[in-house]
């Protein structure tokens, strides 16, 4: 969390969102080791966002397949639906297997 803080003192722009996107994917397992849903989601949202904003498919792609899987665990089946097609469009349309791979598993 202190390096998201730190972020908010680099210039704007796609580096700074790249690396806000990374550093919020990155929060993912420990927040939810720690039992933070709520915390992890809001992390995935911002991550959605900034993925949207700069149209970077590959990492929108990968988001959405964590937001998938947090849906599908915390029983928010209709999100955890669109979000895996939403997710798996893009593995298609950039070519990602794995993406696919790891979407169709949750």
């Amino acid at each position: 969390m202190q390096a998201l803080a730190a972020l908010e003192h680099w210039p704007a722009g796609r580096a700074r969102a790249e690396l806000g996107l990374d550093l919020r994917l990155s929060l993912r397992d420990p927040l939810c080791t720690l039992g933070k849903m709520d915390d992890m989601r809001r992390r995935l949202v911002e991550a959605r966002d900034l993925a949207e904003v700069i149209g970077d498919a590959r990492r929108l792609g990968w988001v959405l397949c964590h937001l998938a899987r947090l849906d599908w665990a915390t029983a928010a089946h209709p999100g955890a639906l669109a979000n895996g097609q939403r997710a798996l469009a893009i593995a298609a349309e950039i070519g990602d297997g794995a993406l696919a791979v790891e979407t169709r598993f949750y």
